[in-house]
């Protein structure tokens, strides 16, 4: 992390870390009426990205500090004139907290919540607002005692001879060396560093009322005469029949009668007599003239 050189009279040098000036901006801001401290829910607390942020920038010199500031606003509230008091209240407790200028402060309002609290805060108010910190000055330390001198038990010196010098032998120089005489580096030349504009407050403006459009009642709607129906005949239940118990009975005695068998009458069958054998007659026929040629060539072929 960077850190800002800040302007504190006496010798030495004073470095503030840019995490300490994020924190007191953090301050500052939640010390502003109308502003609202870990708002935005749901994801932005699981990412780390909850209102109010802030980002502290350092050039490599460390002298000049630039501010962005996100910031959620109390909704009704002058939303111009709470940016602007968190601008100069940034400005004001860097100055007093830590010694450091702040070159560029930027502040953007990223989201505008209703005040949980249900308290409207109006520009009279944030006019009246003190930006000043107000932070107690260091207590004086307390005076110390003065110091009774003891007297201590003196003891006795004893001479010491110191033993005679050594002999200091000459050395000569060899000749054709030059002494050699180094440069003074010039003096470094300061950079000029120019603040940024200040940013153009931009006034915001509360959203015009809804226009009410008149709305024309339906016409009533007339009824339909209905015919009830004809009364119905009351009907009477009737109860169904008890049942009888069944009574078991004996079946009767079945008398069997005795079966009587009768004789068969056998009757004769005689076999049929043996057919007689009929005679083949001979049937004559005449015989064509082309078959009978054909008969009398196979009879004259050996």
């Amino acid at each position: 992390m960077a850190e800002v050189q800040a302007h504190t009279p006496g010798p030495g040098r004073t470095a503030v870390d840019a995490r300490a000036l994020e924190r007191i901006a953090l301050a500052a801001i939640g010390a502003v009426p109308g502003t609202l401290g870990d708002a935005g829910g749901g994801l932005s607390k699981l990412t780390g990205r909850s209102l109010p942020r802030v980002d502290i920038g350092v050039d490599a010199s460390g002298t000049v500090v630039t501010v962005d500031a996100e910031i959620a606003v109390a909704w009704p509230a002058p939303v111009g004139a709470v940016a602007a008091r968190v601008r100069d209240t940034i400005i004001t407790w860097f100055a007093e907290a830590a010694g450091v200028t702040a070159n560029s402060v930027d502040v953007r309002v990223a989201e505008a919540h209703p005040d949980p609290a249900r308290r409207r805060v109006g520009a009279a108010e944030l006019a009246g607002f003190d930006a000043a910190p107000g932070f107690a000055g260091p207590a004086a330390p307390a005076r110390p005692a003065p110091a009774r001198p003891k007297a201590t038990r003196t003891t006795p010196v004893r001479a010491i001879a110191a033993p005679p010098p050594p002999a200091v032998r000459g050395i000569a120089a060899p000749a054709g060396l030059d002494g050699w005489t180094p440069a003074t580096p010039a003096a470094p030349r300061p950079r000029r560093v120019t603040a940024p504009e200040r940013p153009r407050v931009v006034p915001v403006r509360a959203p015009a009322a809804p226009r009410m459009r008149p709305v024309a009642a339906p016409p009533p709607v007339r009824p339909r005469p209905v015919a009830a129906p004809p009364e119905l005949r009351p009907v009477t239940p009737t109860m169904p029949l008890e049942p009888r118990p069944l009574v078991p009975r004996a079946p009767r005695p079945v008398r069997l009668a005795r079966p009587r068998v009768a004789p068969a009458r056998v009757r004769r069958v005689s076999a049929p007599p043996p057919p007689r054998p009929v005679p083949p007659r001979v049937i004559p026929g005449r015989v064509p003239p082309a078959a009978r040629r054909a008969d009398t060539t196979q009879e004259e072929r050996p």
